[in-house]
């Protein structure tokens, strides 16, 4: 048998029917390093190629290709539901909760090796916390464990106990019935989302990242009086009638334009030119709209994401202040940052902004990025 895959006859119930109530949602949807929650331990478990797998609860998250079924009211009738659709040749079930996307492949070996000696097997973690219980009495923590998912048992004993017992946990179920427990060794990582605050926990566990940033300049001359006819001054996604437009193969806008080769730049991935030639006539007078939408999804194939811009206009006209507000709202849009700089300046009429013959701009990006 590999060692990287699980041992026959061993299948998977995935518990995915909580309602996230302390959540605030359905926290299996979250974002959490570029796929979603559930997708963590649906990959995790796949990659070990578990002789059946059953995703409980979430039905509409489900793959085509992976057996669900709806959950119940309580999680005992969860499993249940699982149970009855597990094919009847599994012998070991492994239960985990969807919710704890930290599992490792080496947590999940050791819960199906040590079901070679007994017929249940739960890993544990200390407990760091000093506990109270009440107001009044401390609990030795030496004496404590906290315990984590995946459990693994015996199918037939499983079923048994918990067709007999109404507990609120199958470890608490085998154990009623007076069958030995062996436990295993947890993971600070496998921590459980429960509370929005446990998300950025998490993120900061499952995905550490490096922090880096990318400098953009551009420029563009303004038309001459042949050349504006049809054409506007766009900058920063934002239409400006009446303003002597800029000159260039696509829109021409500048704001936009440092900001894409910023972001390229922090991603080590060219410049705009590159993504999109000025000598191809499919770019002509193209919205930068869409040059920037290519740079930020460029990030998100990388599953980064982008944490702050400083944009800077250098030009003798138009004056930033009257379009400041519209502007920034127009940034929001396209970047979806709630707070980043924007300001002009002048180069004191010197230069050929300082004459009027044209803006510049300059963008500075910090991005967060999977180490």
């Amino acid at each position: 048998m590999p060692i990287n895959t699980l041992p026959p006859y061993t299948g998977v119930l995935l518990l995915a029917a909580g309602t996230g109530t302390r959540f605030g949602g359905n926290k299996l949807r979250k974002p959490l390093g570029g796929q979603s929650v559930l997708d963590w331990s649906l990959q995790t478990f796949l990659s070990l190629k578990p002789a059946a797998l059953v995703l409980v609860g979430s039905v509409d998250l489900a793959p085509a290709d992976i057996i669900s079924v709806p959950g119940g009211a309580t999680r005992r009738a969860s499993v249940l539901a699982g149970m009855a659709v597990l094919p009847p040749e599994i012998k070991r079930v492994l239960i985990h909760d969807a919710a704890r996307p930290g599992v490792t492949p080496e947590m999940i070996f050791e819960v199906t090796n040590a079901l070679k000696r007994c017929p249940a097997a739960l890993p544990l973690i200390t407990v760091t916390d000093t506990i109270r219980q009440g107001t009044s009495t401390t609990l030795d923590r030496a004496s404590l464990s906290a315990a984590q998912t995946p459990q693994g048992f015996d199918r037939h004993i499983l079923e048994n106990c918990l067709n007999s017992l109404d507990a609120s946990d199958e470890i608490q179920s085998v154990e009623a019935q007076g069958f030995p427990v062996a436990y295993t060794q947890g993971a600070r990582r496998n921590h459980k989302l429960t509370y929005p605050e446990d998300l950025a926990m998490l993120t900061a566990l499952l995905c550490p990242s490096i922090t880096v940033t990318g400098l953009g300049f551009d420029v563009h001359r303004f038309c001459t009086p042949e050349e504006a006819a049809g054409r506007t001054l766009v900058l920063g996604g934002l239409k400006m009638p009446g303003e002597q437009p800029l000159a260039g193969h696509s829109d021409a806008d500048v704001l936009l334009h440092a900001l894409c080769d910023a972001i390229y730049g922090a991603l080590g991935e060219g410049d705009i030119g590159a993504h999109f030639p000025p000598s191809d006539a499919i770019w002509k007078d193209r919205d930068s709209t869409h040059f920037l939408s290519h740079a930020l999804a460029r990030i998100a194939a990388r599953g980064g994401t982008l944490v702050h811009a400083d944009l800077t206009l250098i030009c003798e006209m138009p004056k930033l202040r009257p379009v400041e507000a519209a502007m920034r709202a127009r940034l929001k849009d396209l970047t979806g940052l709630e707070r980043f700089g924007l300001k002009a300046t002048t180069t004191e009429q010197m230069g050929f902004t300082g004459r009027g013959e044209g803006i510049a701009a300059q963008a500075l990006v910090t991005l967060r990025l999977p180490e």
